[in-house]
């Protein structure tokens, strides 16, 4: 028999609900649509991945979303549940906050193997984790989705004070939460940036370019959750990776980008 991989660095335990507090540090929030969709698919499907739980803190490393959901679901907090259990430091504790939760980390999509996923399966729409702005945005109103448990937007979003005091409170650099430069300059901005960390020519870089597009993103993705079934939007196809890469690079965006504002296009179009 194959030996436990040295890699392993937790085990499972079954601990009551009561064992467990919330880690009052966690940067992450979540809207009330991504959580009534959360709470809709582990009604249906349940638990499917522990929570993660740091022994020496009594705190919750990663799941703080998911635990909230089962409250709701089981109206009460005294019940017993299986969690993947670490013994590590407060600080790595923090960086591991982050890290399991950090997009950047987590791959992307290719978007042909998510199509064929769905239409293989004949998966309906109220399946999907994703919220119809994502469907229509990302994928086009006819393509389906089920990948519900790497979905970003059931995950939560970053409440960015929090993240910062994290950060300064245990002397954690941004790289260390395994952000990419981009994301650094984009998520902390100048004077958090500068707090955190020196800029390396990349990051300076980044920041000049990427300001103008956060803000655009920003303004194009509250209109959107106004009127997502407007049609003031729509969807470009490339027919290869390189090829987006190479348009959104003519447009100045980083090839990362999901969202591209209209005016920014309309600019560089000259219309």
């Amino acid at each position: 028999m194959a030996e436990t991989s040295k890699y392993q660095k937790f085990e499972t335990d079954v601990i009551n609900r009561s064992e467990i507090r919330g880690a009052e540090y966690n940067p992450r929030v979540i809207s009330e649509d991504a959580r009534k969709r959360l709470r809709k698919m582990i009604a249906k499907h349940g638990l499917v991945q522990p929570l993660v739980w740091n022994r020496r803190t009594g705190n919750l490393v990663a799941g703080h979303q998911r635990l909230a959901a089962l409250d709701s679901l089981e109206r009460s907090q005294d019940y017993d549940l299986q969690v993947a259990v670490v013994d590590v430091s407060e600080r790595e504790e923090r960086v591991l906050n982050v890290q399991l939760n950090n997009p950047s980390m987590q791959g992307e999509w290719d978007l042909d193997k998510l199509t064929t996923l769905a239409e293989d399966a004949a998966i309906a729409p109220d399946e999907f984790g994703f919220s119809d702005g994502d469907i229509a945005v990302l994928f086009g109103e006819e393509r389906v989705l089920n990948v519900q448990l790497n979905n970003p937007s059931m995950q939560g979003e970053w409440d960015l004070d929090k993240l910062t005091t994290l950060a300064e409170d245990a002397a954690i650099a941004p790289d260390e939460f395994g952000f990419s430069d981009g994301d650094i300059a984009v998520l902390f901005g100048d004077e958090r940036l500068d707090e955190l960390m020196s800029d390396t020519p990349e990051v300076a870089e980044a920041k000049n370019s990427l300001r103008e597009i956060k803000e655009h993103r920003a303004e194009s993705m509250a209109k959107m959750q106004e009127a997502q079934s407007a049609d003031f939007y729509f969807t470009v196809v490339c027919e290869s990776d390189a090829q987006k890469k190479a348009v959104l690079k003519a447009l100045g965006v980083p090839d990362w980008e999901s969202f591209v504002n209209g005016r920014l296009v309309a600019g560089r179009l000259g219309v």
